[in-house]
């Protein structure tokens, strides 16, 4: 039911602002994550996390952040450095500094060697 309600309020109101009701719609979303993801909305979902990723980010809230783009890392294709290299790398670097500032270094340090591996 969840997941449901957040695709069904994030496709409709694709391209408007959302303002504080963004969080709770990807968090909706994520009810479902990865197990009742269409593979074709597999992207978009990521991308959705990502972009509340960014904003938990530009709060200064890197454990928020850290969640979503963890479930934005659980949706990407195993190719994915291939098929979407700019969204991998954006994906990673913001991942790096959130986890980072969640003092989990050395998994910030995997991070950033994953994508010195790819690049």
């Amino acid at each position: 039911f969840h997941y449901d309600l957040g695709i069904l309020v994030h496709t409709t109101s694709k391209g408007q602002d959302l303002s504080g009701a963004f969080f709770q719609v990807v968090d909706q979303v994520n009810h479902g994550v990865p197990s009742l993801v269409q593979p074709r909305m597999q992207i978009d979902i990521a991308e959705l996390n990502f972009n509340a990723g960014i904003k938990a980010t530009d709060f200064s809230d890197f454990g928020t952040a850290y969640a979503y783009l963890n479930y934005a890392l659980l949706l990407l294709p195993k190719n994915h450095w291939s098929s979407h290299y700019q969204f991998s790398l954006q994906l990673f670097l913001l991942r790096a500094k959130a986890t980072y500032s969640c003092s989990k270094i050395e998994e910030a340090y995997g991070v950033l060697k994953e994508i010195i591996k790819n690049t």
